[in-house]
């Protein structure tokens, strides 16, 4: 180390305006060591809200899987009441054909006791004999006509219910369809936006760690090149710090004993942004 000629008053100068300095560098070291512990804390923090938030989505997904069984559910149900409906028309329609049977039936009586009433050649008592077949087939017309009017009747009625039972239902069901995907969509959201923050804060984490890293590696180098313009540097030699290369471990001025070693990167390794079970429900 080349000799300096000083002066005594130069030299004090000189040993307190590196004092200073010393203490203005452990001033932002400890800064920086809170920092650092501030930093971790709220690491710790965001690794609860993400296992937070996983088993939320958890629970989205098993309520997403009891919410379709119910849709398919209620689906067969709409199906069997479609077919509900279609055995009521096929029996109203059976009813038709034979209410026009018995017309045709009705009809082909009435010739043919208008052919008895013509027949002027008959013997009477074939006369007699087929007015009262006649007599007994327009009681059995009327008979039938009777019961197909009571049938019908009550089939229209009970048909008329049906349909409202069923249009009353199909409404029902398509009300607690939209209601069932309106609950899947806002929790879709939930999620979206509950991701989108987690990768905003990973993102700010990454900032300030590297802005961090080059403070630490700033002061590193301010520090040692104030040693050695205060001959301190290799007095100190013997207290190195091996993760500083160089730079002692405590002031014997102040009394601070700091190392770089403690100063450790917060874990890099973040959950990728598809992570399994975060995807969108379609």
């Amino acid at each position: 180390m080349p000799v300096m000629f000083l002066s005594s008053s130069q030299l004090q100068k000189e040993e307190e305006k590196g004092s200073a300095e010393m203490e203005e560098l452990m001033e932002k070291l400890t800064v920086l060591q809170v920092q650092k512990k501030s930093l971790l804390l709220e690491k710790n923090n965001l690794s609860a809200q993400n296992k937070a938030l996983e088993a939320e989505l958890e629970r989205t997904h098993k309520t997403n899987r009891k919410l379709q069984k119910k849709i398919d559910v209620l689906k067969k149900q709409v199906e069997k009441a479609m077919g509900n409906e279609m055995s009521a028309h096929q029996y109203l329609a059976n009813l038709v054909g034979l209410a026009e049977n018995i017309t045709q039936e009705r009809d082909s009586l009435m010739y043919l006791a208008t052919c008895l009433e013509n027949e002027k050649h008959g013997v009477l008592n074939k006369i007699v004999e087929g007015n009262i077949r006649l007599g007994k087939l327009e009681e059995k017309v009327k008979g039938y006509k009777k019961r197909a009017a009571l049938k019908l009747g009550d089939i229209s009625h009970r048909l008329m219910e049906q349909q409202e039972d069923f249009a009353g239902k199909t409404a029902q069901y398509r009300q607690e369809m939209r209601y069932l995907h309106r609950i899947l969509q806002d929790k879709q959201e939930v999620l979206d936006k509950a991701l989108q923050e987690k990768r905003e804060m990973e993102g700010e984490l990454d900032v300030v760690w590297e802005s961090t890293s080059k403070e630490n590696q700033r002061i590193r180098e301010l520090l040692q090149a104030t040693l050695q313009r205060t001959g301190m540097w290799d007095n100190t030699r013997a207290f190195e710090d091996p993760c500083l290369d160089g730079i002692p471990r405590g002031d014997p001025l102040d009394g601070y004993n700091f190392s770089y070693c403690d100063v450790k990167p917060p874990a890099t390794t973040y959950q990728s942004e598809g992570a399994p079970g975060l995807g969108h429900t379609a």
